[in-house]
């Protein structure tokens, strides 16, 4: 949940442990137009920039990369969050596009394997809905497939990408949360895709 002020009773600062232990909400400055700020304050020793284009274009391919830097500039190791290396969120000013983001990319991972299993010919395309269904187990992720599937592909550890392609022309706020020393920690940009 994202907030202009402070919760009645609240007070102090906004990023504190005590005021927002799991990081389930946030205080930040309305959406902006055109704006293309690519640095976010996480913590007072913790930035985030977004290493992204200039412009974004309309269903055009893009990587949403950002990398987390200590106060001394120096790369943070990003810990696993819920599986993953980090995780967007993205929502159109007027609601009409919001999407959660993974950095292996957003199909489910049982539509994945099936679809890879079926592409390979080791799963029927057909299936029959009733008593007599076949029970499918998928197999488990190999180790080729759980970097990619993770986001902890590379020897970066401080950064985490994302695929997307952007389905309509407007404003746009980004929420990328990665944790950092136990702690997950939410980046807040807005984008115009045009």
């Amino acid at each position: 949940m994202e907030i202009s002020q402070l919760p009645a009773g609240g007070g102090g600062d906004p990023d504190s442990k005590n005021e927002d232990p799991d990081d389930s909400w946030r205080i930040a400055p309305a959406l902006q137009a055109n704006t293309a700020k690519h640095e976010f304050q996480l913590t007072p020793d913790c930035m985030m920039t977004w290493q992204g284009p200039q412009q974004v274009r309309i269903n055009e391919p893009i990587v949403l990369r950002f990398t987390v830097r200590d106060g001394k500039g120096e790369p943070v190791v990003l810990e696993p969050y819920l599986g993953m290396r980090g995780h967007l969120a993205l929502r159109r000013d007027d609601g009409a596009v919001f999407t959660h983001l993974h950095p292996g990319g957003s199909a489910s991972m049982a539509a994945m394997l099936l679809s890879e299993l079926r592409f390979e010919g080791k799963l029927p395309l057909k299936a029959a809905f009733g008593e007599d269904d076949p029970l499918c187990q998928l197999p488990a992720m190999g180790p080729g497939e759980q970097p990619w599937l993770r986001g902890i592909a590379g020897s970066d550890t401080s950064t985490v990408s994302f695929p997307y392609a952007f389905p309509k022309l407007g404003r746009y706020r980004l929420w990328v949360q990665v944790r950092v020393k136990g702690a997950v920690l939410t980046g807040v940009y807005d984008l115009e895709v045009v």
